[in-house]
């Protein structure tokens, strides 16, 4: 566990157990309370994690995210805060590394407690159940930016925008400087027409994008 000195003690690469450890925990079907199914020891987790967004320090927080995966090992929020450590906490492209193996890891839990989710039409935000699975997919995609793993995260944001649509977690400003670096500057275009307002766009972020592709086009 982390130290509570000044310096605290970097955060060990968490573990998934197998798929089969899945048998020991109760689950509850879909039904008009949640979309997705139902585990109790992952509500008894997330509760954890709540705590853990709003604890202080590391140290307190890995403590925390570490009770959480005692409770429920497959929590995909677990997981999720504790890839986020990695990038908050401490510097360097390593850490992005790091986070990215752990948001995998949140994404294989995610494929186990919910197999097929990833193929439906829809993954709506307001369905909080849905949270988790988003934050992970988003979360892996944003490492892999930073890594310079462009093509694979381009993936990830369009996938994200199509099952989200009403784009909580901004992906579509993700999407468009994804395009802009790997010069796909038709379907940049094509993204604020779609979620802004085209070039009469308001947002600062697409208007020097438009101005950045107007330049490019003319050289």
């Amino acid at each position: 566990m982390p130290s509570s000195s000044s310096s605290p003690s970097y955060p060990p690469l968490p573990t998934l157990p197998n798929e089969s450890g899945l048998a020991r925990y109760n689950s509850l079907p879909p039904d008009f309370m949640s979309p997705i199914r139902r585990f109790p020891a992952d509500e008894k987790a997330q509760y954890l994690v709540y705590d853990a967004w709003e604890a202080p320090t590391l140290p307190e927080k890995m403590a925390l995210l570490q009770q959480a995966l005692r409770i429920f090992p497959f929590s995909v929020d677990a997981l999720n805060a504790w890839a986020d450590l990695y990038v908050r906490c401490f510097p360097g492209l390593e850490n992005y590394e790091k986070a990215e193996q752990t948001y995998q890891l949140a994404i294989r839990a995610a494929d186990w407690l919910w197999p097929g989710l990833k193929d439906q039409d829809e993954i709506e935000w307001g369905h909080v159940e849905h949270r988790p699975f988003l934050r992970a997919y988003h979360g892996r995609a944003v490492a892999q930016s930073h890594l310079g793993n462009l093509a694979p995260a381009l993936e990830t944001f369009r996938f994200l925008l199509r099952v989200n649509p009403n784009d909580n977690q901004g992906v579509r400003t993700l999407l468009f400087d994804a395009l802009l670096q790997l010069g796909k500057y038709k379907e940049a275009e094509e993204i604020v027409e779609q979620h802004s307002d085209g070039r009469n766009t308001t947002s600062a972020e697409f208007r020097w994008g438009f101005v950045v592709i107007d330049h490019l086009k003319s050289n």
